[in-house]
């Protein structure tokens, strides 16, 4: 949500088709731009920058689907809907120290499945140059890696691969740490952490290390985001669930998803993302409700 009340929405299509030696475009509909006319790709993920140019992450398919090849790319596109800047995020990592990350690697299907892209503003650029305005945070799934990427010199400028696995959602705080939903990496379970770019270590954590047991459990999808006031906000997806803890890992409140489906009512309805809104993003109700 941004500060003109508008939602940036996000609505992909994925398509299979027949093998032409070429990537295909992006198919994406958001803030009311239509690219359905560049059908093709799958979008996971998009940022706005200062100066209002959409960005996002596509996955480019070649072949047909059951044997497709998926090449993530990052896109920016104007608020006129034209296509500024197309990054590929394969290339940038094989012309980059940090080439060797990717071994091993799929070499057919969804071999990155990048599922975050967020636009720095520079102002943790004290913290380090690293977070200078214009990079961008992505998180790579398929190979656990956590990278910052300089678009305008098409450079991979850090990265990581794990301790997480399968993560989501890489969030750079005031601190210049990263807090990420590591989906698989506590034994199978899922935690949140901080990490320090600088030393590669995990600070904070929820639940603790010295948790046992499913205290939190989403393996396929999942978010957290760091409040006003250092509790954090976690939605973990696949039990439909949505909580707050303390720094101290106690627990403020918790929501459930009542919907459940299925012939026995135990399949619960998956909840991607819950976000905290600051008071100033509802102004517009008020407004409506003056109005009658």
């Amino acid at each position: 949500m941004k500060p003109t009340t508008r939602l940036l929405a996000l609505c992909a299509l994925l398509i299979a088709f027949p093998s032409t030696g070429a990537a295909q475009e992006a198919a994406v509909d958001a803030v009311n731009l239509d690219f359905t006319d560049q059908v093709g790709t799958l979008s996971l993920d998009q940022t706005l920058d200062a100066y209002g140019n959409l960005g996002g992450v596509t996955v480019d398919q070649l072949g047909f689907l059951y044997v497709a090849n998926f090449r993530d790319a990052v896109w920016r596109i104007s608020p006129e809907g034209e296509v500024v800047d197309r990054l590929s995020l394969l290339k940038a990592f094989l012309g980059s120290p940090f080439r060797d990350l990717l071994e091993p690697i799929k070499n057919e299907g969804d071999i990155f499945h990048a599922n975050t892209v967020e636009w720095l503003d520079g102002s943790q650029v004290d913290e380090s140059p690293l977070f200078r305005r214009g990079n961008l945070v992505v998180s790579l799934r398929e190979v656990d890696i956590v990278a910052i990427v300089d678009p305008a010199r098409r450079s991979i400028d850090w990265a990581q691969r794990g301790p997480w696995d399968a993560q989501h959602q890489p969030e750079l705080l005031d601190d210049g740490r990263l807090l990420i939903f590591d989906n698989r990496g506590r034994d199978g379970f899922s935690r949140v952490v901080e990490l320090d770019v600088g030393s590669g270590e995990i600070g904070w954590q929820y639940p603790t290390a010295d948790a046992v047991g499913d205290a939190l459990w989403s393996p396929e999808a999942g978010s957290s985001q760091r409040l006003p006031g250092g509790n954090t906000l976690i939605t973990e997806s696949e039990r439909g669930r949505a909580l707050e803890v303390t720094p101290e890992g106690e627990l403020v409140w918790e929501f459930l998803s009542p919907h459940r489906a299925g012939p026995q009512k135990n399949l619960v309805a998956t909840l991607f993302d819950v976000v905290r809104l600051p008071p100033e993003a509802a102004a517009f109700l008020e407004v409506e409700s003056e109005g009658g």
